[in-house]
């Protein structure tokens, strides 16, 4: 049944592109056409991360307008990623609880209107996915290392801040396998180090060539940092930062984090950037082009009752990595867009999911806890109920 959703969904996804796909690239997504197309050099020192460049070279490569290959490309990768997320699910929870996560996940409305938009939300949630999947699975070979080491790179070198995931990832598998700390320590220590020799020699070509090893994260951070104080007395009005957004002051994104902060304020936006994320974000992300808003109930059930299961917990904890690198900026308001940055905010769609498939998880042994205890506390009831059919 989920193969012949993931067609549909697909067959689905293919013709809304076909439909859409006279409407040219708009903001960034032209410039990484202009990246794929000047890139001779795979760690050239660039303003986006050589792996989401390559990616787009190749996908738009077959193509006469690089738009095309962009948006079937994204519609490709994230039926890929429901495969993933899929094979998490019914490795944790079982089959229908994976049936229904890998079904919401499908049908989640905003998602098509990623593809046309034709940015790297679908391979990022690809690789999110797969170095979970990775790591659920354990790291019980020499192959599954260096798929972690690799799935790991690839992140990095998709969206650099992505290192605030796989090294808490790496943390949390090695915590798992707390019985067996030493050799899961070493296994995770050589993933981890092989993503990084792999991840390095772009680092060192944006620091030789710009002077930061974080280049392409302290663009972000100016970014934000000029929407976040756009208008107060020393920076730019909200009409100049919508011109030029990323020539706010200079700031790495250790500064325009922690600079003037103290710990309880960061971890109060932290909070409230995910806060934001599982209402408005959530709501909005299941109402584009056709409302699915009810689905927000599930979501939450789901969401309130992992934490009470262990199998819940992990799930939870790699959603809500998922969503990390990016909680600390969903609080702030966009100039000129007074809502939630969805772009970054749809790193939610796998906990969206998993918490659909907890659902149907805990329902159901609910169900089978309470048959089985009034069963046992009125057996004359069920007795008799059962003679009079």
């Amino acid at each position: 049944m989920f193969l012949a959703a993931l067609i549909l969904s697909l067959y689905v996804r293919f013709s809304v592109i076909a439909a859409n796909n006279s409407e040219p690239l708009r903001g960034d997504a032209g410039g990484f056409v202009l990246h794929a197309r000047a890139m001779t050099n795979f760690y050239e020192a660039s303003p986006r991360e050589p792996f989401w460049v390559l990616w787009v070279k190749c996908a738009a490569a077959p193509f006469k307008e690089a738009k095309t290959g962009m948006r079937f490309a994204a519609a490709g990768v994230f039926s890929l990623s429901a495969v993933l997320l899929f094979l998490i699910l019914r490795r944790e929870l079982g089959n229908a609880p994976a049936l229904a996560g890998g079904l919401f996940y499908l049908i989640i409305p905003y998602m098509y209107f990623s593809h046309i938009r034709a940015h790297r939300l679908e391979l990022y949630l690809l690789l999110l996915l797969l170095f979970c999947y990775i790591l659920i699975r354990g790291l019980n070979s020499v192959f599954s290392v260096l798929a972690a080491g690799l799935s790991a790179a690839a992140l990095v070198l998709t969206r650099m801040e992505s290192l605030a995931v796989i090294i808490p990832g790496f943390a949390f598998y090695v915590f798992k396998q707390r019985r067996a700390m030493l050799p899961a320590l070493k296994k995770s220590a050589l993933a981890l180090l092989a993503a990084l020799i792999l991840a390095s020699p772009f680092f060192v070509s944006c620091r030789r060539a710009y002077g930061s090893f974080f280049h392409d994260l302290n663009n972000h951070a100016r970014f934000w940092d000029s929407h976040e104080h756009a208008g107060e007395e020393g920076f730019r009005s909200p009409e100049e930062t919508l011109v030029r957004p990323y020539e706010g002051r200079n700031v790495s994104v250790f500064q325009y984090i922690f600079s003037g902060r103290n710990l309880k304020n960061i971890t109060v936006r932290f909070v409230k950037g995910y806060y934001k994320t599982f209402t408005r974000a959530a709501r909005h992300m299941l109402r584009v082009y056709y409302d699915l808003s009810f689905l927000i109930y599930p979501f939450w059930a789901g969401l309130l009752m992992m934490p009470f299961s262990k199998k819940g917990r992990g799930l939870l904890f790699w959603g809500l990595l998922f969503i990390f690198p990016h909680a600390y900026i969903l609080n702030l308001n966009v100039v000129g867009k007074p809502s939630v940055d969805i772009r970054f905010a749809a790193s939610s769609v796998p906990l969206m999911a998993f918490a659909a498939g907890f659902f149907i998880f805990a329902s159901v042994r609910i169900y089978a806890y309470a048959s089985a205890y009034f069963k046992k506390r009125y057996p004359s009831y069920f007795l008799d109920n059962g003679a009079g059919n």
